[in-house]
């Protein structure tokens, strides 16, 4: 019997709350019917009370701008990934692969050949994958956003109600909440903008930004210059054997100020970033030497030397 009332009691609280929200709902819904709905096509941001404008301070203009610098300046400082990772990939794969063809050979012509050919053949491939994967990230936030501003036309209750969850969450009363979220879907941008932001994690004003193209061209002019490096010391040492050490020393030197420079921009340990990924590169060489002289002697095949 008592099993049987505690559960009574469970059901008719689960269908109180479930009454209280149908009537959070109705509400939300009388007051979306009273506003003006959101259209397709959304309208610029415009004040909402009278006079707002007489209020602004002076300085509203260059806070304005400034807000527009920053958003430009995050997105060119997130070019940095295409930088490191070009010059790091540039100068790790070529060392390796100069030190695998010394390996086989103290010939500096085919070391040469196969150092710049593989430089060009990994730009145009770097800079064809960051092309095409920023496109499709860039593609993907827009179809994001879209979908948002169609989910907002179509079910304006739902999204409101999402809105004011979001505000609960970080902290506002549900009173507080509301009165935010509604007073924000009474314009379509500032909503739509709002939702991307709270819900997606997506600023549609700094994908706007973004741009595959310039993307691209960071990431190879970055790899072959970082691929240039090791091969350089080889049009001045012969035969290639002598070349190799001081390849793999201004190699890692470059690593270390990549990643003493990277460790700067972060606010980390420069001194242990570079450290890091110098350690990387000097396996790369060791690696790709050892192949070098291993490979020919596995396969039985003569290397010109």
């Amino acid at each position: 019997m008592e099993a049987a009332a505690s559960f009574r009691m469970a059901m008719e609280r689960e269908g109180y709350h479930q009454k209280l929200f149908q009537q959070t709902l109705d509400d939300l819904r009388r007051r979306l019917t009273d506003s003006a709905q959101p259209s397709v096509k959304l309208r610029s941001l415009q004040p909402d009370i009278d006079g707002t404008k007489d209020l602004m301070p002076s300085s509203a203009p260059d806070a304005a701008r400034e807000v527009t610098r920053e958003k430009a300046r995050i997105v060119a400082t997130e070019r940095v990934r295409e930088v490191i990772f070009g010059a790091q990939d540039g100068i790790i794969s070529t060392v390796a692969l100069v030190a695998s063809v010394t390996g086989a050979t103290s010939a500096n012509s085919i070391v040469i050949i196969a150092g710049l050919a593989g430089a060009l053949g990994g730009m145009i491939s770097m800079s064809a994958g960051s092309y095409m994967s920023s496109k499709a990230e860039k593609e993907l936030h827009v179809a994001e956003v879209d979908r948002e501003a169609v989910e907002i036309m179509e079910n304006p209750a739902e999204e409101l109600a999402e809105l004011i969850e979001v505000y609960q969450r970080e902290g506002m009363s549900y009173d507080e909440a509301l009165e935010l979220a509604t007073r924000i879907s009474k314009d379509p941008e500032l909503w739509l903008k709002t939702m991307a932001v709270k819900e997606l994690g997506l600023d549609p004003e700094v994908a706007e930004l973004e741009s595959p193209i310039k993307d691209s061209l960071v990431m190879g002019l970055s790899f072959i210059v970082g691929a240039i490096i090791p091969v350089l010391p080889y049009f001045v040492l012969f035969p290639a054997d002598s070349a190799l050490l001081p390849a793999v020393g201004l190699a890692l030197l470059a690593l270390f100020g990549l990643g003493a420079g990277k460790g700067k921009m972060v606010s980390k340990s420069m001194v242990r970033s570079g450290i890091e990924i110098v350690v990387i590169g000097t396996c790369a060489a060791a690696l790709g030497y050892l192949l070098g002289i291993g490979i020919p002697l596995l396969l039985g095949i003569e290397v010109p030397q």
